[in-house]
């Protein structure tokens, strides 16, 4: 018999407030608990991008509770999930949200009636984040309860990766923001200056290499080893802040998006990311032996 998926999307999380979200749940019920995966896009993305939703289906078949969900101010809206145009809301986005969405979108998974919480083990967390929301769990991982291991795709190696430049940050202050081109949507999406401030005055919380070493569980850190965004070193300079208990695995000819894009019309995953979800999905569960 082949095992059926419940798909359950665009759950909205934080509905009194006004940081509200959306998130999906993918899962194959069969009255088992099962651990919780809890992915987070990177940035310019959102949880519908590409081929997402055919990786959380291959976690649900698996035996996985996948979550997906947009960041609060990534630049989508909850009328629009997939559609990255709310630029005021976008501008005011900065670290300490990403985190407070973070904990919002496991507390909501936690009380939901959308679904069968025997279907759900809460004691058992995995975090997944792609490129920039790879940063975040890594970086803020080790403070949330049950987490039991952290994947990194294509990582960046620290949160403040694109500040490196003391001109440009003083650029970035006297306009009061910045813009960073999207060149699928075609259009300028702003930062306004308030981004750095909220890192500075949270720095202890947001720096990736004195916070990942707090972690104490098994880290996957997977790499394109022609990714052009963030290259591969990024992987390997973060698996050396703890060269113990951290896995590595740099995948040939494969890019940024592990080969994917969007709008993706394919029904199969390709070789690069198939390779990605079945080890992603291998180290998993190896963490349970």
């Amino acid at each position: 018999m082949v095992p059926v998926i419940q798909r359950i999307q665009n759950i909205l999380v934080n509905e009194s407030a006004k940081n509200k979200f959306l998130m999906d749940v993918y899962l194959t019920p069969n009255g088992e608990k099962k651990d919780l995966v809890v992915f987070c896009h990177g940035f310019k993305g959102f949880k519908d991008w590409g081929a997402w939703h055919l990786i959380a289906e291959h976690f649900a078949l698996a035996g996985f509770v996948f979550v997906k969900f947009n960041f609060s101010h990534n630049g989508t809206s909850i009328n629009a999930p997939e559609d990255l145009s709310d630029m005021k809301t976008f501008s005011e986005n900065n670290f300490s949200k990403e985190w407070a969405d973070l904990q919002s979108c496991i507390k909501q998974l936690r009380s939901t009636d959308a679904i069968d919480q025997h279907e759900l083990n809460h004691e058992r967390l995995h975090l997944i984040g792609h490129s920039r929301g790879g940063g975040l769990v890594l970086t803020v991982g080790h403070n949330l309860r049950s987490v039991q291991t952290i994947t990194g795709w294509a990582s960046v190696d620290s949160l403040d990766y694109a500040w490196k430049d003391s001109a440009f940050i003083e650029d970035w202050k006297a306009a009061g923001k910045y813009e960073v081109y999207n060149g699928r949507i075609k259009q300028n999406m702003p930062l306004k200056f308030q981004f750095y401030e909220d890192f500075q005055v949270n720095k202890d919380l947001f720096t990736l290499r004195s916070n990942f070493t707090k972690f104490k569980g098994p880290v996957l850190l997977c790499h394109g080893k022609e990714d052009l965004a963030i290259p591969h070193t990024a992987a390997e300079t973060i698996k050396s802040y703890r060269p113990e208990n951290t896995a590595l695995l740099l995948i040939e000819q494969c890019d940024h998006v592990f080969n994917l894009k969007h709008p993706y019309k394919q029904d199969s995953l390709t070789e690069a990311a198939t390779l990605l979800v079945n080890e992603t999905i291998n180290f998993i569960k190896k963490s349970k032996q």
